[in-house]
């Protein structure tokens, strides 16, 4: 590696209340009620939870460092002390609903560096019927609902089994899906909880994945077009390994 990836990721690409930058000045002022600077991108935690999931593989001395830095996030978007319910950003309000990639990525954080947060997330998303309003809690919003895939996630982060047909949602989802950053998160999930997941879903969704990716093509190419422009560090620790 030209340089320490993950400490530069850590140094310059993380906001102050824990939310992960798509460039350097990707900063936003502290919302009302919020004491902490965030990011102007709406998807911090998505942002963060991936490049740590990549950037550990190669320094794995960085874990606690992200974990940190995502528990940070997690208790500073917590919304009016309802537990497992969470902000995009820290005292932001303005947007009405949670974000379904960032609720996936919160699970999957919660999952990956064993946080209760997981657990917080999926009983609220249990209770309300899998829906992230944050201005109206409790109350339907459409675009605020989580869909069946999602509920699959959900379930596999927090070590329990799906229902059948969420497992074929998600699988049908990730093989027709052509937001390849989205779908990556998923499948990175998948690949590193395989363990955890019953043989029946890993055949249903094992094809899925598959077909995923060979529609995609190599992960590298998708990855220098999202994130191409800076030295993005999830994007240079993917290049760099494979050019050893």
């Amino acid at each position: 590696m030209t340089k320490d990836w993950a400490a530069e990721y850590l140094t310059n690409w993380v906001a102050p209340d824990g939310g992960g930058k798509l460039k350097p000045s990707d900063i936003h002022e502290p919302f009302p009620g919020c004491s902490l600077e965030t990011t102007n991108n709406e998807n911090p935690i998505l942002f963060l939870v991936q490049s740590a999931m990549e950037l550990i593989k190669h320094y794995p001395a960085s874990i606690f460092s992200f974990k940190a830095l995502y528990e940070k996030h997690m208790a500073s978007t917590v919304v009016e002390g309802i537990e497992g319910l969470h902000s995009r950003r820290c005292g932001d309000f303005t947007i009405r609903r949670q974000s379904h990639d960032n609720v996936v990525a919160m699970l999957i954080g919660g999952w990956y560096f064993k946080s209760d947060y997981a657990m917080k997330i999926y009983k609220y998303g249990s209770s309300v019927g899998w829906n992230y309003a944050v201005m109206t809690p409790g109350q339907f919003d459409m675009k605020s609902q989580i869909q069946g895939g999602d509920v699959a996630i959900a379930h596999y982060a927090v070590g329990f089994s799906p229902e059948i047909w969420n497992v074929i949602w998600l699988a049908v989802g990730l093989a027709i899906s052509k937001t390849w950053n989205l779908a990556d998160i998923r499948i990175q999930f998948l690949q590193a909880a395989k363990d955890k997941i019953p043989l029946v879903h890993k055949l249903i969704l094992g094809p899925a994945i598959f077909i995923h990716q060979l529609r995609r093509g190599p992960r590298v190419n998708w990855v220098k077009k999202y994130f191409g422009g800076t030295e993005y560090p999830f994007r240079m620790v993917i290049e760099e390994s494979l050019s050893k």
